[in-house]
């Protein structure tokens, strides 16, 4: 065995180098290079996390800024799209490269998500109208990619055409649901109208078309058939349930002409006789023949309560118009002939005929009526009929007097009434002409109003203003009639201080029943005014006008008291006085003076009425119960009696002579005889009595040759 030779005995070999040092720093070098290498891990990983967190935010800023819908008004909002960071130094930049994938991944992102929600919006509100839907996404999608980037382009389309594609789809599938419906719709309503054609046709008799109708309908069961809307067992049976229609029409007209003409009796008898149809079923046959029958008892019941209802709607129809025609109402043609119509063939035919002519002599003035009474009443048996009828109707004309003389003339053609402005007088004037021509036709003195006016008058005087009151009262002096007329509906005093005429006295009368209606005023007690009142006006007016007085008097003694003092009686009884004109005794009778005439005068104007005075106003007669004509009174009994029985006063200016309850009447009408305080009557008088005087001294009438 070779051995190996020892070498380095003899050998020269240097002292060893001391390399402790150097491998101490090499050491330490090692460790700072491996605490380098720690220190870029953790500085790569912080910039890595900024940029992420930076191009994240970027990201959905830019989409959000996308997303966002432009102005209405005024220039597009400019969008910058996106960008990456680019160039050496951001190839070579942790925190750039980070930024740059953030960015683009909440970019798309964000953007896909508002795609999608917007896509599903329009798809929302198109369901079922795909060029609806093409047409609002084409928009859509071309505004949105305008916003975007070139870099983005076709990430974000692809996006886009993705999500639409899905949804158009949906939406294709719901617009061919939808126009089947409405396909099988329309064919149901078509028939449904087929069905009632086939019925409707059939009724009328018409079978060629009802057959034409029918196979229409047959038409399209099949069609319905043929694409699986239904099977075949259920169009059979729609058929023939279709064709049991058709004959069941035709055979209901073989006896709609005996119901139609009321010959219930042929219609039962032609049912019992038909034969049964193929198409039926025994028990379908059963229940046709029971339906039609009935249908026959139906329209037999009811012809026979509508021709009592028709009988009894006539005769009440006859009676309002006949009503209306015998009192010479307007009726209009077309209501004439209604009525001519219904009568026709009845006996109320021929009373008809008779209220026709009644309706002549109700248009005739008083005048002629009254004379057709009087050479109505024969006494002869066979004329009774005619005369009664003739005095109904005059106590209904009569009765339409009493209630409203203006609108009774109105609604008999006799005047022609237009609206009434009671603050114009115009409006007065012409509704003062209306009323005479009333009153001349009717003979009796009407109001220029009529009662409905009247109402409505007093509604509004009601709320009037104390000068209102007093212009509206001076505007109607000229109409004392209308006194009377709104008197009763609540205006009294109203009444009884226009009548007056004098401004002062109605101003402090409607003052003062201002004052007491707003409790301004202390009134007097009843214990302290009734008796001085029931007094001094003792038992000249009735019950309505003496209340009237009485309250005319308290509101003039409310606007003239002094506040705060007891009962005045004198100044009370100045104020009746006021509102009356004076009360004193003419005739041995109280009687309301005509205001400013005392007492001696106006019973001197009494005396000095003479016959001239009294034909002026319409002369003074009666009628003979012999001859039931009417004459003139004899000068001595109006001298006699007449002139000295009670004189009663009507409306402040005008007179009646009564006695007890009676009145005299006026010659020419036989309405009461009324007249008014006229001074040349006692200047007559004056003028008579000093010709007479004269006469006696000379022996020579005036005017006599010497």
């Amino acid at each position: 065995m070779a051995q190996k030779p020892i070498g380095y005995y003899g050998e020269f070999r240097p002292t060893g180098v001391d390399t402790s040092a150097a491998r101490r720093f090499e050491a330490l070098a090692g460790l700072a290079n491996q605490v380098g290498d720690i220190a870029y891990q953790i500085g790569a990983k912080k910039a890595e996390q900024v940029g992420a967190e930076k191009g994240e935010k970027a990201g959905r800023e830019y989409a959000a800024k996308l997303a966002k819908p432009q102005p209405k008004v005024g220039p597009p909002e400019e969008m910058a799209p996106p960008e990456t960071k680019k160039g050496f130094l951001a190839s070579m930049s942790i925190e750039a490269q980070a930024y740059n994938a953030a960015m683009k991944s909440a970019y798309l992102s964000q953007v896909s998500t508002d795609a999608k929600e917007q896509i599903e919006r329009i798809a929302a509100q198109y369901p079922n109208d795909v060029q609806a839907f093409k047409s609002n996404i084409g928009q859509y999608t071309q505004g949105l990619l305008q916003g975007v980037g070139d870099e983005f382009q076709d990430s974000v389309s692809a996006t886009i055409s993705n999500y639409a594609n899905n949804a158009e789809t949906q939406v294709f599938k719901n617009e061919i649901s939808r126009n089947r419906e409405l396909a099988k719709d329309s064919v149901n309503t078509r028939l449904d109208g087929l069905t009632r054609e086939v019925s409707e046709i059939s009724r009328s008799g018409d079978r060629l078309q009802a057959e034409t109708s029918l196979l229409e309908y047959e038409t399209l069961i099949d069609s319905q058939l043929a694409i699986g809307e239904i099977d075949l067992d259920v169009a059979n049976e729609q058929k023939r349930q279709a064709r049991i229609k058709l004959e069941s029409g035709l055979l209901k007209f073989e006896f709609s002409d005996d119901v139609e003409a009321s010959n219930y009796t042929e219609a039962y008898k032609k049912l019992r006789a038909f034969d049964k149809p193929a198409s039926f079923t025994p028990g379908e046959w059963e229940s046709f023949k029971a339906t039609a029958a009935a249908e026959i008892g139906r329209d037999q019941s009811i012809y026979n309560a509508s021709k009592k209802v028709a009988d009894q709607n006539a005769k009440k129809e006859f009676k309002d118009y006949a009503t209306a025609v015998s009192l010479g109402w307007k009726v209009s043609p077309e209501q004439t002939a209604r009525v001519e119509q219904a009568v026709a063939g009845t006996d109320l035919k021929i009373l008809l005929e008779s209220t026709q002519r009644l309706a002549q002599y109700s248009l005739m003035p008083t005048s002629q009526r009254q004379t057709i009474l009087s050479e109505a009443d024969t006494g002869a048996l066979e004329d009774a009929s005619e005369y009664q009828k003739l005095l109904v109707t005059e106590q209904n004309i009569q009765k339409e007097l009493a209630k409203d003389p203006l609108k009774f003339g109105s609604d008999q053609g006799i005047v022609d009434l237009d609206t009434f402005d009671p603050f114009s007088p115009e409006s007065l004037t012409s509704r003062l002409s209306q009323a005479e021509i009333a009153s001349t036709h009717y003979g009796i003195p009407v109001a220029p109003i009529t009662d409905t006016e009247a109402q409505a008058l007093s509604d509004q005087i009601t709320k009037m203003t104390v000068p209102e009151k007093i212009a509206l009262a001076e505007t109607l002096q000229q109409a004392p009639e209308i006194w009377g007329t709104i008197a009763g509906k609540n205006q009294a005093v109203f009444s009884q201080a226009g009548a007056i005429g004098d401004r002062n006295i109605m101003q402090r009368v409607f003052e003062g029943q201002e004052a007491i209606a707003l409790k301004t005023v202390q009134s007097p007690s009843a214990r302290d005014y009734l008796s001085p009142f029931e007094d001094y006006v003792g038992n000249v007016y009735g019950l309505e006008d003496k209340a009237a007085t009485r309250d005319a008097a308290l509101a003039y003694y409310a606007a003239t008291q002094t506040p705060g003092l007891d009962f005045d009686e004198d100044l009370f009884i100045d104020s009746i006085e006021a509102v009356t004109g004076g009360i004193a005794e003419v005739n041995g009778y109280r009687t309301q003076l005509p205001r400013g005439i005392d007492e001696d005068r106006f019973d001197d104007f009494i005396d000095a009425i003479d016959e001239q005075f009294i034909e002026e106003n319409g002369g003074l007669g009666f009628i003979d119960p012999v001859t039931g004509r009417r004459n003139p009174y004899p000068e001595t009994y109006i001298n006699d009696v007449i002139k000295n029985s009670q004189v009663t006063n009507k409306n402040n200016s005008e007179y009646l002579f009564t006695n007890g309850s009676s009145v005299f009447v006026r010659m020419d009408n036989g309405q009461p005889f009324t007249f008014s305080y006229d001074e040349t009557v006692i200047a007559r008088e004056k003028a008579n009595k000093a010709t007479r005087r004269r006469e006696s001294r000379t022996g020579r009438p005036l005017g006599a040759i010497r």
